[in-house]
């Protein structure tokens, strides 16, 4: 396995499209751009679907002010969330002016802007909500699939919170790729990582559950769109694209999608010598 985090950009690139960015910001306009081409070439007819992640979190402000700033009408383009916080009875969805709130978080630093300038159209964004696990599904179906799929990946390889399997689950590889929307526990993993960035490393005020989007969602897209831009994510790109492909590194089950593209920085792109720290 460790072979592998010696491999070089260029050895990457012979496996799948891989755009390198030199910093976040350059990351978070490209991400923007690539949104917004979509959008302005929607319609009525042939809306675009997009499932789209909170974080990598530049990316939002960019739509709306480029959009502003070159009146790009956002009306015929749908936002499918990846996922949500939960309150600590593992049902009910964070209230969006809790700090840790994805749709709060949307809510101010997209759609405000985005309906009030914009012509977004709020009918056109839906979350996954744990009372009302289909919805997603029915959204989708109406709107005639989803067209690209955005995503970061988290160091236990999830894509959304489609966390690796406990030992002893039930899931099989099969299953496991083909998850619903659901309820998941989050992993011990994720919740350190995220204490990291977002609580200063205050592990006790991360939620213990989530409601997600299934790899059957993500994985049905046309098209994924992956943005990598924290250094760590290195050997997550190098595990993604040349390890083991299965369910105890969700994301490496992007090698069997045909239509793949990654966008990283430059420090994404370079080899990450092993330190003792």
């Amino acid at each position: 396995m460790s072979s592998i985090y010696q491999q070089s950009i260029s050895k990457l690139q012979n496996t799948t499209s891989i755009v390198v960015l030199p910093n976040g910001a350059a990351l978070a306009l490209h991400f923007a751009r690539h949104v917004l081409e979509r959008a302005q070439a929607a319609s009525a007819e042939n809306p675009f679907v997009a499932i789209m992640p909170v974080g990598p979190t530049g990316q939002w402000k960019e739509i709306v002010r480029i959009a502003r700033a070159e009146k790009i009408s956002l009306k015929h383009f749908h936002i499918i969330s990846m996922d949500e916080y939960l309150h600590d009875d593992g049902y009910t969805i964070l209230n969006v002016d809790h700090p840790m709130s994805f749709a709060g978080f949307i809510q101010r630093n997209f759609l405000d802007e985005a309906v009030a300038h914009c012509d977004f159209q709020i009918e056109h964004w839906v979350a996954p909500n744990p009372q009302s696990l289909s919805a997603v599904d029915s959204c989708i179906a109406e709107w005639g699939g989803v067209d690209v799929c955005y995503a970061g990946i988290g160091l236990n390889g999830h894509m959304a919170f489609n966390e690796p399997p406990e030992p002893g689950s039930s899931w099989t590889e099969t299953s496991f790729a083909d998850s619903p929307v659901r309820i998941q526990k989050i992993a011990a993993s994720t919740t350190a990582t995220n204490a990291i960035f977002g609580t200063g490393g205050a592990v006790g005020l991360l939620p213990d559950y989530a409601v997600t989007l299934g790899l059957r969602q993500i994985l049905s897209a046309k098209q994924i769109q992956v943005f990598l831009d924290w250094p760590w994510q290195s050997n997550i790109l190098r595990r993604c694209l040349l390890g083991e492909c299965g369910m105890q590194f969700p994301a490496s089950l992007l090698q069997r999608h045909p239509q793949v593209q990654f966008s990283i920085t430059e420090e994404v792109a370079q080899i990450h010598h092993i330190i003792p720290e």
